[in-house]
């Protein structure tokens, strides 16, 4: 891979060191497996003979703390110098490698894989996941556990509980990769590891006294995660059957509340309608009872063809205006009375005799009923009262 080139969101720089960009910063194992190729291509070109590639497996470290925080993080300690089942740690060596390779979104499972699930199953198991790192590891000289590298765990919401639990029997260890040769520290005589390339994951481990109430507790985290899980999904999906429930009836009772409300607009009106032609017939009846010189027939006939189409203001009868035109049609029937009498085309009651007189007479009286503000169906209907 040629140095500085920028490949799958990240860049190999001259000195070899390798940075990521957001996204494959965010995606921790991406990161980590860019990371351990790279690093793995780099130690075999650069290896000495007598340097081997080796499975650094540390020993445990005890729990900083009992309890996980209310954000789900908890700080750990990773690894400290000395020896350790894989060989010797330098500080010098934790300080400069740590920190490469113990990077955020680093996976934490419940206890290393044997040998056989580790052949079988590399990328682990789903039900064994736990946590991840929340920040890059940093090597810390005075740390609350003596030096060595530290960082903040993440742990999944259905194991924080759980944690406390564990925690007195419990402690971390880290699975990674490196090289080692043969020599001599503190007195000791071993592999010195020379290099770590790459992590491989940071778990919780047991306690080799704890015995079978560790393994009782391991299974017990294991199960509650499982159901944790599958209880979310369990909620989400009734949760989801519900709210769409909830939706269908909430339409289905609009849907009946904008039928009530539309028969209920419709009677109204309706009511409107029946009170109005009643008023508008009572006060038709009292005021033409009031004019003189008016037969009964004529009378009734007004009252008929002016309560069938009174004037209206906001849904109500405007009384002042068909008062008006009350009036008016009195005014002028008696007109057209006295006129017909004068020529000798009326007999009786006061009905219209007919021809062009009567022909003229329904015209005038036409025309004064539109002058008084009644529309051309309101005004025939009036005059046809009248006849």
């Amino acid at each position: 891979v040629a140095k500085g080139m920028q490949e799958g969101g990240y860049v190999i720089e001259e000195d070899g060191a390798v940075s990521f960009g957001e996204a494959a910063h965010e995606d921790g194992a991406l990161a980590n497996a860019v990371r351990r190729t790279i690093a793995l291509l780099t130690s075999v070109l650069g290896r000495e003979a007598h340097t081997e590639s080796v499975e650094l497996r540390g020993d445990l470290t005890p729990l900083i703390e009992s309890s996980v925080r209310a954000d789900g993080t908890m700080p750990i300690k990773i690894i400290g110098p000395g020896w350790g089942n894989s060989g010797y740690y330098s500080s010098e060596l934790l300080e400069r490698d740590g920190p490469k390779i113990y990077k955020r979104g680093l996976h934490m499972y419940l206890d290393h894989p044997t040998a056989t699930e580790a052949n079988e199953r590399p990328e682990r198991s789903l039900r064994d996941l736990v946590g991840t790192l929340a920040t890059d590891g940093r090597w810390q000289a005075n740390g609350a556990d003596g030096p060595g590298i530290y960082a903040d765990a993440q742990v999944v919401e259905g194991l924080r509980n759980v944690l406390g639990e564990l925690a007195p029997h419990i402690g971390i260890s880290h699975r990674a990769l490196g090289d080692a040769s043969p020599g001599e520290a503190e007195g000791r005589s071993g592999p010195i590891v020379q290099s770590m390339v790459a992590a491989e994951s940071v778990d919780f481990v047991t306690k080799p006294a704890a015995g079978g109430k560790v393994l009782e507790l391991m299974e017990s985290a294991r199960g509650r995660i499982l159901n944790h899980q599958e209880h979310k999904e369990e909620t989400t999906m009734n949760e989801l059957q519900e709210a769409q429930g909830r939706a269908e009836t909430a339409e289905k009772e609009l849907a009946t509340l904008k039928e009530a409300q539309a028969k209920q607009t419709t009677d109204l009106a309706r009511l409107q309608e029946v009170a109005v032609a009643r008023e508008a017939r009572d006060v038709a009846t009292e005021l033409l009872g009031k004019v003189e010189h008016l037969q009964e027939l004529t009378r009734a006939r007004l009252v008929e063809s002016l309560s069938a189409a009174p004037p209206i203001k906001d849904g109500t009868l405007d009384r002042d205006a068909y008062e008006k035109v009350i009036e008016e049609a009195a005014k002028t029937e008696i007109a057209y009375l006295a006129e017909l009498t004068k020529s000798g085309s009326i007999t009786g009651m006061g009905e219209s005799g007919g021809g062009d007189d009567g022909k003229k007479a329904d015209e005038k009286l036409d025309d004064a009923f539109r002058r008084l503000g009644l529309s051309e169906s309101a005004a025939k209907i009036a005059v046809a009262g009248r006849n």
